[in-house]
């Protein structure tokens, strides 16, 4: 008889497992998973670790759906239980994709913001079924209907019953290139034409494919995040299973295999950890994913950690006060670059140099350099440094008696191969004890903020106080480094920075303008009076002159218009600390009464008050240096060199008392000077800061003196103008000088006196007996104007008295303690003479 049975004659397998086919009759075959298993295909040459130089998914073929792909990972999945089966043939091929597999999933892991995963829905784009569509071989609804009885499985499951359930594929790509998509079996697969030519861990470097990074070098950080990625998928695998409960229980997955895949994934880790003497994985937490994928891969593959901070301390639920977060969105993206401060030798060499400066910075130890540390911009986004708050010293390492216990910490490695590169890694410890690490590697910009200093006046914030200066030697627009300043909120008990509604801080300033605050935010005042423009873009000297009403909290850094991180300004509440400006926000002063009496004379100026708390007048007031210097230091000593640039152009740093001041006044470069409201020369030049600063200095360059001017000379701003002898001066811009001198001092004064328990309520000035009545007259408006200039938030109207004597040119009226009996006796009877030591003229 004559024998009809046939065999294969496509595919090759080993002739103990071959079945036989029967001719004309489409037949099963019997034990398939043993058939498969048992297939032939060419020997692949591959090194010592099993890596093919080709790409072996060319080989192989015959399985006629779109969905090859997708099943031959299922298939090997159910076919590879441990690292040593299968190596050859079909078996050799299947543990290539399941180390493609771990190489997509690490990538997710561990590049997670370079991935995208975009729906698919596998229908027609006329909305029909196949039995009524105009175009039954479009090529979507055609994958869709090539699903055959498999289709449900591919569908929205949380969908009612009745509902038209269309299959899906969700299509992953890793920066724009598509290299994958989800699955309902093997929950990711690969395509089969991407490439990656980057190095990743993840990366064959060979052949550009997706590989098990256990088999590249992978760093401490990297390991584990990956070891807690894959916990998080093995332990939401089940939730995933149950998923698909109500489909047909022929086509129902079930997910052992790659639960023990997984399982032992984690082991080789941990092997892997021992081998290399990493720190220990068994507190691994997964990367925040986020909300990347949609249902139900969102049940595998999302991880996010919903956190609320307060001042540091982290908590898993809500507390008044507190702000939700997610620690993903702490540490600011890896595709910027840090900016280096250069702190000279002292700052490379000393250990916790930074615990005494005003600035809070990152501190780094250099790579390879024993003792050595670098500085740089926080890479903490403006979300992180308002969770961290006043404890943001903790966070970096310089405060040791907060109970804050997350840390900041950096590894400045400057000779990597690629350029500088700075390793951060910051570790956040809940309330319950859980710890959540994340490291972020950035590069390093070509230069660094060198010789440069940031400034501002006075040394104090306090919700009495509503006029703070900033004197930036980095300018908002300038072309290299830019500083932008921004503001704490007052009302706020933890003063954290006031954002707007995208989470960014106000910035005060913008393309050379200061910045116009909406009313919504509070009553939030922003000035430029000196700025950095084209005007004088050939001056080798960059500086500008912030005022604000609200206290600074800190700046932004940029380079070449690009943001490289922060710096936040360190205050002490406690006012126990000399170098740190004082925080009394919640602690308001009691101001006790002072009665001004000014001398303005051609060569020193001199001021006294009468104290009604202590009931006496005190001559000898002392002007301490309340500049603070954030990027550099204040303790310049003139005996040794002049006076710089930020010495003469903004308040003095020198300390005086007031029964002798230099009646000189520095004036800025006019092209310097914002003029907004497009306001009149002499009126513009008339106004505080803006006039220029009186000079308390005793060292100046001096070149030459003409007219009623000193001319300085300087290597980098050039020129500079020191007007003196004002007093009699009849020019209408020397009346300007006069005022913003006047006003300057005054701001001086107030200062001093708030620090003492002081307002002043009243000031009476003097004149000599030979000033003719219009000189007079022109003094008495410009005392007069100064009423305006108080910086603190009172009641009180400053009110100014001329010597009564003056009453042919106005209305004098008006009583002061200056007619006290006390008063007099402490050498104030004279109304025509100084109201102190004085050499006026």
């Amino acid at each position: 008889m004559l024998d009809k049975r046939i065999k294969a004659l496509a595919i090759k397998v080993h002739p103990k497992t071959e079945p036989n086919g029967v001719e004309f009759a489409w037949d099963k075959i019997p034990q398939l998973e043993v058939f498969t298993k048992n297939i032939l295909i060419p020997e692949i040459a591959v090194d010592q670790d099993g890596n093919s130089s080709v790409n072996i998914g060319t080989i192989v073929s015959g399985i006629p759906s779109v969905f090859a792909r997708a099943n031959l990972f299922k298939s090997a999945l159910d076919n590879i239980r441990d690292k040593e089966a299968g190596t050859s043939g079909l078996m050799l091929f299947y543990k290539s994709l399941i180390s493609e597999w771990k190489g997509l999933i690490s990538c997710i892991a561990l590049n997670y913001k370079d991935i995208e995963a975009n729906r698919i829905h596998l229908s027609y784009t006329d909305g029909e079924h196949l039995n009524t569509t105009t175009n039954i071989y479009e090529p979507i609804g055609a994958f869709g209907n090539m699903l055959f009885e498999r289709k449900p499985l591919w569908c929205d499951q949380s969908l009612a019953n009745n509902a038209d359930k269309v299959p899906f594929i969700d299509v992953i790509s890793f920066k724009g290139t598509v290299i994958g998509g989800t699955s309902p079996d093997s929950f990711v697969f690969t395509s089969v034409s991407y490439q990656i030519r980057e190095k990743f861990p993840f990366i064959n470097v060979q052949n550009g494919k997706f590989i098990d990074p256990l088999q590249s070098e992978i760093s401490a950080q990297e390991l584990f995040t990956l070891y807690g990625y894959a916990k998080h998928i093995l332990e939401n695998i089940e939730r995933f299973r149950l998923n698909y409960a109500g489909v047909e229980e022929l086509i129902r997955p079930e997910y052992g295999n790659i639960s023990t895949c997984i399982q032992a994934w984690m082991n080789d880790m941990v092997i892997y950890q021992q081998a290399k003497g990493y720190p220990k994985l068994d507190k691994s937490t997964p990367p925040e994913v986020g909300s990347l994928f949609n249902y139900p891969f969102s049940l595998l593959f999302n991880y996010s950690t919903a956190l609320f901070g307060s001042e540091g301390i982290i908590y898993n639920e809500t507390k008044e006060g507190s702000i939700l977060f997610d620690p993903k969105d702490l540490l600011l993206p890896d595709t910027i670059e840090i900016a280096q401060i250069d702190f000279g030798r002292e700052g490379m060499e000393t250990r916790n140099f930074l615990k005494s400066k005003p600035i809070l910075l990152l501190a780094a130890e250099t790579k390879g350099q024993l003792n050595s540390y670098a500085y740089f911009t926080l890479p903490l986004t403006p979300l992180a440094l308002n969770v961290f708050g006043a404890t943001l010293d903790a966070l970096a390492g310089i405060s040791e008696s907060s109970n804050v216990k997350s840390r900041i910490s950096a590894i400045y490695d400057p000779t990597d191969k690629d350029g500088e590169r700075l390793i951060v890694q910051l570790k956040l410890y809940t309330e319950t004890g859980n710890e959540i690490v994340k490291e972020v590697i950035y590069r390093v910009t070509s230069e660094s903020i060198s010789g440069k200093d940031i400034l501002m006046w006075p040394n104090f914030i306090s919700k009495q106080w509503n006029r703070y200066f900033l004197y930036s030697e980095v300018p908002h627009n300038d072309a290299k480094f830019q500083a932008t300043p921004f503001i704490g909120n007052v009302d706020d008990d933890f003063f954290r920075i006031v954002l707007d509604e995208k989470g960014t801080p106000l910035y005060l300033a913008n393309n050379g303008k200061a910045a116009v605050i909406p009313e919504k935010y509070g009553n939030i005042k922003a000035q430029l009076h000196i700025a950095s423009n084209n005007a004088v873009a050939d001056n080798k000297y960059k500086y500008e002159i912030y005022e604000s009403n609200k206290p600074f909290k800190g700046v932004k850094f940029a380079h070449a218009g690009v943001d490289c991180g922060f710096g936040i300004i360190r205050y002490d509440g406690s006012g126990n600390t000399q170098a740190l400006p004082i925080n009394m926000l919640n602690a308001p002063r009691a101001l006790s009464p002072a009665f001004l009496g000014v001398d303005f004379g051609s060569t020193n100026s001199s001021i006294a008050y009468f104290s009604d708390q202590r009931n006496e007048v005190c001559e000898n007031l002392k002007l301490t240096n309340k500049r603070v210097s954030l990027l550099a230091t204040d303790s310049k000593n003139n005996d040794e060199r002049p006076a710089v640039e930020d010495e003469i152009f903004f308040f003095q740093n020198d300390e005086i008392l007031t029964n002798s001041i230099k009646s000189v006044l520095t004036i800025h470069d006019s092209r310097r000077v914002v003029n907004e409201g497009n306001i009149q020369v002499n009126s513009l030049m008339a106004q505080a800061v803006k006039g220029g600063f009186p000079c308390f200095e005793k060292n100046l360059p001096i070149e030459n003196a003409e007219n009623n001017r000193y001319i300085l000379g300087y290597n980098r701003i050039g020129r500079a103008e020191l007007v003196y002898n004002m007093k009699w001066s009849t020019q209408q811009i020397d009346k300007s000088y006069k005022t913003a001198y006047l006003s300057t001092l005054l701001l001086h004064v107030y200062a001093q006196l708030f620090m003492e328990g002081h307002e002043p309520h009243t000031l009476k000035w003097s004149y000599p007996s030979s000033m003719g009545k219009e000189l007079l007259s022109e003094y008495r408006g410009i005392w007069d104007s100064l009423k305006e200039i108080s910086p603190i938030e009172s009641q009180v109207k400053l009110k100014t008295f001329p010597p009564s004597d003056l009453s042919d040119i106005g209305d004098t009226s008006g009583s002061s303690s200056w007619g006290s009996p006390a008063a007099a006796a402490g050498g104030w009877g004279s109304q025509t003479s100084a109201p102190a030591a004085t050499t006026s003229a």
